[in-house]
């Protein structure tokens, strides 16, 4: 994740979440189920911290750290994120500085250093 923002900082992309995308028809934006996947995935964060923390059981969080950095990683090699004048690169730069917040946090909840590249 740290790659691709420093490529979209290098490239002045700055992440942007647009509500518009919303609106569009699908022939304007396509969006790819595993991209939706992710952000749906993503968003659960606070459920498998809160749940691991009241069952005293921290393998919610391990395991909940590697299926998002597959899902991430699978999204990577299928998507090309940072691109120039793209407003669904704008998005997608976003997406990736929310994952890589959830995997560091991940990261922390568990105890575990936060590399800089993997």
């Amino acid at each position: 994740a740290n790659s691709v923002l420093e490529k979209a900082k290098k490239e002045k992309v700055k992440p942007k979440i647009y509500d518009s995308l919303k609106t569009k028809t699908k022939t304007e934006i396509e969006p790819e189920k595993i991209e939706d996947s992710l952000v749906r995935f993503a968003s659960h964060f606070p459920e498998v911290v809160s749940r691991a923390a009241n069952e005293k059981s921290p393998h919610f969080v391990a395991t909940y750290l590697v299926t998002l950095a597959s899902l991430f990683n699978n999204w990577y090699a299928n998507t090309q994120i940072v691109k120039k004048d793209d407003v669904e690169s704008l998005h997608r730069v976003a997406i990736t500085s929310a994952v890589r917040i959830v995997l560091e946090n991940c990261l922390r909840n568990l105890g575990m250093g936060v590399p800089e590249k993997m």
